[in-house]
């Protein structure tokens, strides 16, 4: 049989309508002609022409829904939706024409927003415009008015004439005119010529433009039929010929359809389990012996608004000669900062066609006024004299000078300002063109639609990922079967035997279980969900051959109600827990204790001490069973990040954050389990001045670091070119003491970090040279002290220095001591000769100069002697013979000290060069 399809939308939605009508053709076709049945009521149900045959429900919050009967020849069969429901109905609307015809047109009533159609007509009815507001839309037709007549017993009269506009005036009314009230005033041009009648006096009106009084009534027929926003036609087209059968399916928005499971333990171990299936009708439709298919899966379900027109705005061109009259606008200056006056700001210059703004500086037209050439027309001259020359908006509306005031009233007046009253109806076109052009709901504006196909390429792009999963969902592959409960691909279904009958908006419980399955009673102990009491619970294994929904169960012990649980999604032959009470007769307490491992790992030698090890972490759980039966405990142990199950080795089950270990307790006894688990840990532990400098590395482990240094000793001396090197070398002995103050034998692995230029010196006496490191081990018994020694040296060179900056006492150290080779010696014997010399003659320059200071000052004391003296005394005879020997004295010591500062130049002059040129290795 020739199958011909219409599909109403594509991809995804296409692949999944399509399995489903397979499924629909091989579950049910042998029922197509079974119309029969009751409503649920025990009524006959009234069908239409197209009823619901099959019904197929998911738990994503759709459902397919499949309409079948038959038609005769060129056929036209229209269905009623509600509005909500039209979206997915475009979406996924497929249909088939059994009989060898084809498939039509298929047409529904638009959704055009109700505010457009509206103002599509001549005269527009949004916003419930009173009586003034629609004859003002009408200005310019000719009309008809019954008013009423000024004598008091006489009938109303008739006028004729053309509508001019309306307006507002202003009317003082009671005693002594103390009160004013606006009164609607229409204007008209008649025989009479022009005159104004008083809306209160109209009793009716009447449109002669025939024209315009069949819009009119258009309009208030489209206005009627938006009072039924709830159901919409859609009119499915059929062309062939004779009496044929034909097929529609949809999906639509329906609410996914759950399940509740009753349990029984019985009193021989088994479990008795009931399930059933919870199905609303919410459409406006009965279900009379439909095929029900209730999926379990979650296909991929979106909504897209295809049913509401949207239109994409196009781009206001304006003639370039018109664009060239308007002169350019510049910003103003607003700060002292700013550029000078009359330079336009970066960015900003020169705007063309700009409209004018409001005050000095005020907020821009555009800002207030339709634009993209909607609105005023500012060449009209009459825009020109309202805005610029009479003042009009461009006054400053604080009124900060009489000017702008008397601009401002002026202005208001061009506008239809009477007697301090605006005209309500003087810019009533104006406003709706300003609301048409900024409708948002169903126009786009260019930035909008902009954003949304920005938004479009990146759903596109994302979808390359995510198509080929989604294009998979063929529920053509297996849907199919006719079996009770059987898996399609990814889903499972359930195909209820019995055709079912369901009224709109009830709802009913269907039977998909009942059997018994494989179970164990037992106790559930997580510390996070109860930390003294076990849950009463069941191992429950999925023995039923189907999957099991998720939803809430009811346990009942034998025949006594035992509480309430909850079960996820259930695969056949998958095990899960169920909990439904406290277990109050089984008491667990835990207990947990952290200790390092017994072996640990350290690297000294560095500024801080590293310690590698493995911090094990033991948790005891003790149980104790008071009831009168055997229990067996499920112990949910959580699962630590970066922690290692150590013992027991492996659990009985392992969840994504759970160990389980089931440990069984007798009646009446105690049980104790314990879980062991390690996390290495790398610490960095920096030593500790006071009191005592040691290592805290963890729980009862301390290093106490013992460091002796020795004297450096001279190991090699050299000279080059006047320059003293000497070698020391320097030995260092660190001695590393490892408490042991915990409850158990420890081995400690130390790697000792032998520095740059250092050598690590065996008990042999051979050296390991740094930078390397040295490993050793030590087991110290629990609160014992472990002790290790580790000697070093290292040899380095002193830093040069000149001989003749070297002090004598340290060259006669050198000179004495064993290291320096024999030239060393020998030179340094020469060098010490020479400065010997040097020093020698040195002290005898300073005695000859010390003596000649001595003579000096009593030669001085002697000339003054003499001038106060008579010279025929006998003393200044005496005195004047003493001052001629000191002055002979005195030129011998000249002498003396004058050879030997020659001798001092001559002995330094030696000594300088021979220690400049100095090389002794």
């Amino acid at each position: 049989m020739r199958r011909n399809m219409l599909l109403a939308s594509a991809g995804v939605a296409s692949l999944m309508i399509a399995g489903l009508v397979w499924l629909v053709s091989t579950t049910g076709a042998q029922d197509q002609n079974n119309a029969g049945g009751n409503n649920g009521n025990g009524k006959k149900a009234l069908e239409g022409p197209l009823p619901i045959r099959q019904v197929v429900l998911f738990n994503s919050g759709v459902g397919y829904f499949q309409r079948e009967g038959e038609v005769d020849g060129n056929a036209q069969v229209e269905l009623s939706f509600p509005t909500s429901d039209i979206n997915d109905l475009l979406k996924s609307l497929v249909l088939q024409d059994l009989g060898g015809g084809k498939i039509s047109t298929v047409s529904y009533d638009s959704h055009d927003p109700i505010d457009k159609i509206l103002r599509s007509f001549a005269l527009d009815l949004n916003g419930n415009p009173t009586f003034g507001q629609l004859l003002n839309q009408a200005r310019g037709e000719k009309i008809e008015l019954l008013v009423k007549s000024d004598k008091k017993d006489a009938g109303p009269t008739k006028i004729l004439g053309t509508i001019v506009g309306m307006e507002v005036k202003r009317r003082p009314i009671g005693k002594d005119a103390a009160q004013v009230v606006d009164m609607e005033t229409l204007n008209i041009s008649g025989p009479s010529g022009l005159q104004g009648v008083n809306m209160e006096d109209i009793l009716g009106v009447k449109f002669l433009n025939v024209t315009l009084e069949n819009e009119f009534q258009r309009a208030l027929r489209v206005l009627a039929s938006s009072h039924d926003t709830m159901k919409k036609t859609v009119s499915l087209g059929f062309a062939g010929a004779g009496k044929r059968a034909v097929r529609v399916g949809y999906v639509v928005e329906r609410p996914l359809w759950k399940t509740s499971y009753r349990l029984r333990i019985e009193p021989n171990g088994k479990i008795f389990m009931q399930g059933w299936a919870m199905v609303e009708n919410t459409s406006d439709d009965d279900w009379n012996n439909v095929r029900m298919v209730l999926v379990s899966g979650r296909p991929i379900s979106y909504q897209m608004n295809l049913y509401e027109p949207i239109y994409i705005p196009r781009p206001m061109v304006e003639p370039e000669l018109f664009a060239s009259l308007r002169p350019p606008v510049y910003s103003g200056v607003l700060g002292e900062n700013d550029q000078a006056p009359g330079m336009p700001r970066a960015g900003a210059g020169p705007q063309s066609a700009a409209p004018p703004t409001i005050g000095q500086g005020g907020t821009p037209m555009q800002q207030i006024m339709p634009p993209m050439g909607f609105g005023p027309n500012y060449a009209n001259p009459m825009f020109q004299q309202g805005w610029a020359g009479q003042g009009g908006f461009q006054g400053n509306f604080q009124g900060n000078n009489q000017g702008n005031n008397q601009g401002n009233n002026q202005g208001f007046n061009q506008w239809g300002m009477m007697n301090n009253s605006m005209n309500p109806y003087q810019n009533i076109r104006q406003n709706f063109n300003q609301e048409l052009f900024n409708l948002q709901n169903n126009r786009l504006t260019f930035d909008e639609l902009q954003r949304r196909r920005q938004q479009e390429q990146a759903a596109r792009n994302e979808a390359k990922g995510r198509g080929p999963a989604i294009a998979g969902l063929n529920f053509k592959e297996g849907i199919a079967s006719v079996a009770s409960a059987e898996e399609v691909g990814d889903y499972y279904q359930y195909i209820i035997d019995q055709k079912v009958s369901l009224s709109r908006q009830k709802s009913a419980m269907l039977p998909i279980l009942d059997r018994t399955i494989d179970g164990t009673k037992v106790s559930i102990y997580n510390e996070e969900t109860h930390a003294k009491f076990p849950l009463l619970g069941l191992r429950l294994k999925n023995t039923s051959g189907q999957p099991l929904t998720q939803g809430p169960i009811t346990v009942y012990d034998n025949t006594t109600y035992a509480g309430d649980t909850r079960i996820l999604d259930l695969e056949p032959n998958e095990e899960r827990l169920l909990s439904y009470a406290l277990d109050q007769s089984t008491e667990v307490k835990t207990e947990v204790k952290s200790t390092p491992s017994p072996e640990m790992s350290f690297r000294l030698g560095e500024p801080n001490l590293t310690a590698r090890y493995k911090l094990r972490q033991s948790k005891i759980y003790t149980i104790k069973n008071r009831s009168t039966n055997a229990r067996t405990v499920i112990i949910e142990h959580p699962i630590q990040s970066n922690w290692k199950l150590v013992d027991p080795q492996k659990p009985s089950e392992k969840t994504r954050s759970h160990y389980r270990f089931a440990i069984a307790v007798a009646s009446g006894k105690t049980a104790t389990f314990e879980v062991v688990e390690e996390q290495a840990r790398v610490d960095q532990v920096a030593l500790t001045k006071a009191p005592t400098p040691l290592y805290s590395v963890s729980l009862g482990v301390q290093i106490k670091p013992m460091v002796n240094v020795q004297e450096d000793k001279l190991v090699a001396l050299k000279i080059h070119k006047g320059i003293m090197t000497p070698t020391w070398k320097t030995r260092e002995s660190k001695t590393y003491h490892v408490q042991n103050l915990s409850e158990q034998d420890r081995k400690f692995t130390v790697d000792h970090v032998i520095r740059k230029d250092w050598s690590l010196i065996d008990g042999q006496g051979d050296a390991k040279p740094g930078p390397e490191v040295h490993r050793f081990t030590m087991e110290v018994k629990k609160g014992k002290t472990g002790t290790q020694e580790i000697i070093e040296e290292r040899v380095h060179a002193e830093k040069g220095k000149l001989v003749k900056d070297v002090p004598e006492a340290k060259l006669r150290e050198y000179l004495a001591h064993p290291a320096p080779p024999a030239d060393v010696k020998a030179a340094l014997t020469k060098t010490l000769a020479l400065l010997t010399k040097v020093t020698e003659t040195t002290k005898q320059l300073a005695e000859s100069e010390k003596n000649l200071k001595i003579v000096s000052d009593d030669q001085a004391r002697l000339r003054e002697n003499l001038k106060i003296i008579p010279p025929t005394s006998e003393p200044y005879k005496q005195f004047l013979g003493k001052f001629v020997t000191q002055e002979t004295e005195i030129e011998s010591l000249q002498k003396s000290i004058r050879q030997s500062q020659a001798m001092l130049q001559a002995a330094q002059r030696e000594y300088d060069v021979f220690v400049a040129t100095l090389t002794a290795e």
